[in-house]
């Protein structure tokens, strides 16, 4: 899921090439998205335990592994965040910062919803119509669906 106007943290976003695998060579990681055509993955097979860890391994999953190279860079950068949904329909993500405009959080809090409910299909339980908000160390809010 992409978020509108990026996540407020700037990515570092590399590319699978030869002058990257001799990065890895020196343990050198010096990056927050790894984005990797498929026939370069080979190449990075041996450097799995390195990546994997650190969640930073190129995944088909996630969009990381593509033959649109340019598209993935851009939706990286643009502020494209991973999350599950678990078997109750709780999403799990950040969607802001409280120093966020208002706004900007509401847009987010649509694009998060939008995406549950594409999602709706691997929920074992019936959905419910709210939604509750919340930070780590404050109040919870709860929203109208």
């Amino acid at each position: 899921m992409v978020l509108p106007a990026g996540t407020g943290k700037t990515i570092k976003v590399a590319v699978a090439d030869d002058d990257l695998v001799a990065k890895l060579d020196k343990g050198q990681i010096d990056f927050d998205v790894l984005v990797a055509t498929p026939d370069f993955m080979p190449k990075l097979g041996k450097y799995a335990k390195l990546l994997g860890p650190r969640g930073l391994m190129p995944n088909p999953k996630s969009g990381t592994v593509t033959t649109d190279v340019k598209k993935a860079v851009e939706e990286a950068k643009a502020g494209r965040v991973e999350y599950r949904v678990d078997s109750t329909g709780i999403i799990h993500t950040a969607f802001g910062k409280v120093s966020f405009k208002p706004d900007d959080l509401k847009q987010r809090i649509g694009s998060t919803g939008r995406s549950k409910s594409r999602q709706a299909r691997f929920c074992k339980r019936r959905l419910r119509k709210e939604r509750i908000h919340g930070n780590y160390h404050g109040p919870f809010y709860q929203a109208k669906a």
